[in-house]
């Protein structure tokens, strides 16, 4: 995989797939990434329209990124962060944004607690 840039910051959701995947986002536009090789998807079964695959490699089963689906576009794509040595993260934000307090499309609630930087949550 390879990216333009460093994200802005590391978000850490809870939701219901991002919890049990225990994925770590940085956020891209659609033409920021290259992925290289297969990957292997799949769609969140417990929400009745998804907008979004997983993407996984089908060697070693960890999951690569997210894309938009067809029917719901979306201008970005996350990349899991946690594929990458945590000093190549060194001073970005990590946030908790609370993905199991969100339900449907109303407003995103608010994070779980304040931003630390990606270093104090993951020491090497």
């Amino acid at each position: 995989m390879k990216l333009a840039r460093r994200p802005e910051y590391v978000n850490q959701c809870d939701c219901s797939v991002c919890l049990r995947i225990g994925a770590a986002w940085g956020y891209f536009g659609n033409g920021e990434v290259t992925i290289e090789g297969e990957t292997g998807r799949f769609q969140p079964s417990d929400i009745a329209e998804p907008g979004l695959s997983f993407h996984f490699c089908p060697s070693c089963g960890s999951t690569t990124n997210w894309a938009a689906l067809a029917h719901a576009p979306r201008e970005r794509m996350g990349v899991n962060m946690r594929l990458f040595k945590p000093g190549d993260l060194d001073g970005l934000e990590a946030r908790f944004s609370d993905g199991l307090g969100r339900e449907g499309a109303g407003p995103r609630p608010p994070d779980r607690h304040a931003p630390i930087t990606v270093r104090e949550r993951w020491p090497t």
